[in-house]
């Protein structure tokens, strides 16, 4: 973005904003777990965001996703399984990073 690069590896993510309120806003109501979150703005003053994610809670938030999961065609199955593995395999190595939490909005 504006010529900077951004890495981020398997099980991460990057949020892209025009400021850091809209991107704490996001993660207020997608309801996934994140931890190692990181926010900085880029050269044109967007927001960026970079966390790890927790698959498991893609999987129970997001609707696409849950329709895979629930899906009887083969190629979903299929993409179901290998996320289910790509889960464990994460949870094994970036186990030691802590929990992943959830940011809720607050009530008034």
């Amino acid at each position: 973005m504006d010529g900077q690069l951004i890495k981020f590896g398997v099980g991460q993510e990057v949020l892209v904003a025009r400021d850091r309120v809209t991107a704490s806003a996001v993660c207020q109501v997608d309801r996934v777990g994140r931890r190692r979150l990181i926010q900085f703005n880029s050269n044109n003053g967007m927001a960026l965001q970079q966390s790890e994610v927790s698959i498991v809670t893609l999987f129970q938030n997001s609707d696409l996703l849950s329709r895979i999961r629930h899906s009887d065609h083969k190629t979903d199955r299929s993409i179901t399984t290998k996320l289910i593995k790509m889960a464990a395999c994460l949870a094994t190595a970036t186990g030691g990073h802590g929990a992943y939490y959830q940011r809720m909005k607050t009530q008034p």
